[in-house]
């Protein structure tokens, strides 16, 4: 029987070159989960035990191996290694990363400026360029000591208010770690390439997930897929030779033969009610043809005219198997057809589209705090105009107080994507209500990324500094919230955005506002 052991040293091996999870790295990323808490929890008894007696003086990332140590210290240490070789730091006050060996010029590589650093100034940190009030970069600063990374330097955008530094993981989009993606670094990272397993190529979703079948034929096309089906292939792989082969074909069996090859599956597709006659004799890999056959379209009067039927028939064919292995009873592949039929259209018949599956998606002002909005509320409505040849970003916002409305626009060079210029904008629209000394705001935006980031979903790790900003300012204010309207309604703020773009590179290239 399999088992994962906490230590690299008494991890047993695989043999045979069977097609399992590398269990090493699967254990590395578990380990590196579990590390992952402890480096964003220091307070926890577990930490305060280990790092109190191991490393008292030194944070969890910089700890080493000591000549006596427990087994659970071991593998924790493995699991660091793993996040320490694969994360990065996203700047906030830029107190806590030091310039020249940390990584924080990138939020998707492991980024270190090239050396060799003066030796004055090897433990400088990231805030020493930064000016002396915290509210951007200094750029004498950056071009007296980093000039060759001043651009990229200056595409990062920090905390405003002082957030602290945050460790992110490379492998995902929101900068937390996972322990799927800890397993495909550690498959990345291992010792012998042969033996990383490539990149998975199957579209989960619009092959499994999102067809408009039964929830129960989903789960059974994951494990055909998955090659999670007791055929007589996977049997072998168990030590089970008692059916390897076909019942009926009396060849071995395999997921491709039983679906596609076997002599009553072809017969079963032939007869199948499609607009194009299916001949799987052609057919290799059921994966492959898969797309093709979720596409093909049912004639009548069948009355499948919203779903699949394909993921009815491959249910039927394994069903018809099973009868036929279990209870040496025959199924015809007319029989099979138009079983898979019936249940495809009695399926169908019984799902009824409700309200809540209409608007399923679509996100409206009402999603978030609307009805707290009252007569003494600002509107505020924030938008940004962006060229990515440019990486110049235009802001503009209104703020309507009833009869009073105002018009503002600002602009911010070294901006790298559409959503940190969204951001930028609603940061600098708040800004300004503080100096004007309003308490009770309604924020209204056509960036709904940002707005389910403000609701509490995790920012991605270019926003961190950003959001960061935006939610220590909106303690400023008695009543706040955030809400995405549609991009017709925010014409007012895109058009401010546009022309704030427009002054700002006036001397530039033509340029292109279809942002």
């Amino acid at each position: 029987m399999a088992w994962v052991s906490w230590d690299k040293m008494t991890q047993p091996k695989v043999k045979g070159g069977l097609n399992f999870k590398d269990f090493q790295s699967f254990n590395d990323a578990f380990l590196a989960k579990l590390s992952w808490r402890l480096i964003h929890n220091p307070s926890c008894l577990l930490s305060r035990v280990l790092m109190g007696k191991y490393c008292p003086e030194t944070s969890f990332l910089q700890a080493t191996h000591k000549s006596v140590e427990s087994h659970g210290l071991r593998g924790l240490l493995i699991g660091r290694d793993l996040i320490y070789n694969n994360s990065g730091w996203a700047v906030g006050n830029g107190k806590s990363i030091k310039i020249w060996s940390d990584a924080w010029l990138s939020y998707t590589d492991q980024a270190i400026p090239m050396g060799p650093a003066p030796a004055n100034k090897l433990d400088l940190t990231v805030d020493c360029l930064l000016l002396p009030d915290g509210s951007d970069w200094n750029r004498e600063a950056i071009r007296s000591l980093l000039p060759h990374e001043e651009s990229r330097i200056l595409s990062l955008k920090p905390s405003r208010t002082g957030a602290p530094d945050k460790l992110i993981w490379l492998g995902t989009e929101s900068g937390e770690y996972t322990t799927k993606s800890g397993y495909q670094k550690a498959l990345e990272n291992s010792a012998d390439p042969e033996e990383v397993q490539p990149a998975e190529t199957f579209d989960w979703n619009s092959g499994v997930w999102k067809l408009h079948i039964a929830p129960k034929i989903k789960m059974f096309l994951w494990k055909i897929f998955r090659g999670a089906l007791p055929v007589g292939e996977s049997l072998a792989i168990c030590n089970i030779t008692s059916a390897l082969n076909c019942k009926r074909c009396n060849t071995p069996e395999s997921t491709n033969h039983l679906f596609l090859h076997c002599g009553i599956a072809q017969k079963a597709w032939k007869l199948a009610s499609f607009s194009n006659c299916i001949d799987t004799r052609g057919m290799v890999d059921l994966a492959g043809a898969w797309p093709t056959l979720c596409k093909e379209t049912c004639l009548p009067p069948t009355g499948i005219t919203s779903g699949q039927l394909a993921p009815w028939i491959l249910c039927f064919i394994w069903l018809a198997r099973n009868d036929h292995v279990f209870n040496n009873k025959d199924t015809t592949p007319e029989a099979i057809i138009t079983k898979a039929t019936v249940a495809a259209r009695e399926w169908l018949t019984e799902q009824s589209p409700t309200q809540g599956d209409q608007t399923k998606g679509a996100p409206t002002p009402t999603s978030h705090s609307a009805l707290n909005r009252n007569a003494s509320s600002t509107r505020i409505q924030s938008d940004a105009a962006w060229p990515q040849d440019l990486q110049l970003a235009g802001l503009g916002w209104v703020m309507d107080r009833g009869e009073n409305r105002s018009s503002f626009l600002a602009h911010c060079h070294y901006v790298n994507s559409p959503l940190i210029a969204e951001a930028l904008a609603l940061r600098e629209a708040l800004i300004c209500c503080i100096e004007k000394g309003i308490l009770h705001v309604y924020c209204e935006s056509d960036s709904l990324k940002l707005v389910k980031t403000l609701n509490k979903e995790p920012p991605t790790v270019e926003l961190y500094g950003i959001v960061a900003d935006i939610l220590y300012l909106s303690e400023a204010f008695e009543s706040i919230s955030f809400v995405w309207i549609k991009r017709c309604k925010n014409r007012d703020a895109d058009a401010l955005a546009k022309q704030a773009l427009w002054n700002e590179s006036s001397v530039m290239a033509p340029l292109n506002f279809g942002v």
